[in-house]
């Protein structure tokens, strides 16, 4: 018997709502899961999944649930930081994804996520995580190669947020 063996579609893959919260809400295989759907989707070299604990968009803690590879940079499960970096209080506070094509020394990161650019990497995605209309975590990816575009961060949201339906 011959089988024919055929590359998985992955642009098709979506995160259901309630993997995407368990995600965030416990950290253990809904992350990862939620990681490796994006992984067979969207190129990039390195992501986590955060959790945003909020008093306001400016005294928010951030905690890693989940990174994939491995950890770098510091940055791996149950590492918290506040306040958040800039891009992470844009994305709490407009709900929309963050696209920064040439990473450099970002004004007001204090993260350990402000290290990723001497460990290679040169452009990053946030994309926010809903529970309904609250955001309350992202995923953000980050690629040393080719810099991530609009057309990555479309791919994102729409795996990780298939009930919305993108405008642009």
């Amino acid at each position: 018997t011959a089988y024919e063996i055929r590359p998985r579609d992955w642009s098709s893959e979506v995160c259901s709502s309630d993997l995407v919260l368990d995600a965030v809400a416990e950290p253990g295989p809904a992350a990862r899961g939620v990681l490796q759907a994006l992984r067979g989707a969207v190129r990039f070299d390195w992501g986590a999944v955060l959790r945003f604990v909020t008093n306001g968009h400016e005294s928010a803690t951030v905690e890693v649930v989940a990174a994939h590879p491995a950890a770098m940079a510091g940055v791996g499960r149950g590492v918290a930081w506040s306040p958040p970096d800039p891009a992470q209080i844009a994305v709490l506070a407009s709900g929309e994804p963050e696209l920064t094509v040439h990473l450099g020394d970002e004004r007001g990161a204090h993260s350990p996520l402000r290290r990723m650019p001497a460990f290679g990497m040169r452009s990053r995605i946030h994309v926010p995580l809903y529970d309904g209309a609250s955001v309350v975590g992202a995923v953000v990816l980050y690629a040393a190669g080719e810099p991530l575009g609009v057309h990555e961060g479309m791919t994102a949201e729409r795996i990780v947020r298939p009930d919305r339906k993108s405008t642009r």
